[in-house]
């Protein structure tokens, strides 16, 4: 929580442009800001960010493994009207950058949720949940990449799928006008 209202007083501070020490009168317009947001629902940063912004309008899911092979969930969350990314690891916020103007994107993902993509799930478990599975085109990776498994790309989502099967990456991909059939069908 505290996380959050850091990332989102420095947001405010960005946009006053002000370098000036803080005085009184910005420490009310925070407090005053603050007190006008809804109470925030969730244990995770992720969970209260929701609850805050909504679901993203566009996201990527992915394994990550750290030097000691723990693997942990990365995600990643766009919010175009914010021109704002955040990044989460296992639930927890960890950076707002800020997105360049997306005024060319039209065609966003918001059907996709990424709380329905469990990583490590297989095609046949995750195709029951996403519509038309027909909708979807199989690829294997080019020898080049070097790259066990197979990917699926259709409805403005791919998902990429390892050597044994599991899901390890998803992302709902945004287009631009008349951008959709090389990702819907």
């Amino acid at each position: 929580m505290a996380l959050l209202v850091a990332v989102i007083l420095g947001g405010l501070f960005l946009l006053r442009g002000d370098d000036e020490a803080v005085d009184a009168a910005v420490v009310a317009d925070i407090q005053g800001i603050l007190d006008s947001l809804p109470d925030l629902e969730g244990k995770t940063d992720m969970e209260q960010m929701r609850s805050l912004l909504g679901a993203p309008d566009a996201f990527t899911i992915f394994r990550e493994e750290d030097a000691d092979g723990i693997v942990r969930r990365r995600e990643d969350w766009y919010y175009f009207e914010y021109y704002s990314v955040y990044s989460f690891l296992d639930g927890v916020l960890e950076t707002n950058l800020p997105l360049d103007d997306p005024s060319g994107i039209m065609v966003l993902p918001r059907h996709w949720d990424p709380s329905a993509f469990e990583l490590d799930a297989t095609w046949e478990s995750l195709a029951a949940t996403l519509g038309d599975p027909a909708a979807f085109e199989s690829f294997e990776f080019e020898e080049e990449y070097d790259l066990p498994g197979r990917y699926y790309v259709g409805n403005q989502l791919i998902l990429v799928f390892d050597e044994d099967g599991k899901l390890y990456y998803v992302e709902a991909v945004p287009l631009e006008p008349g951008a959709e059939e090389d990702y819907t069908s």
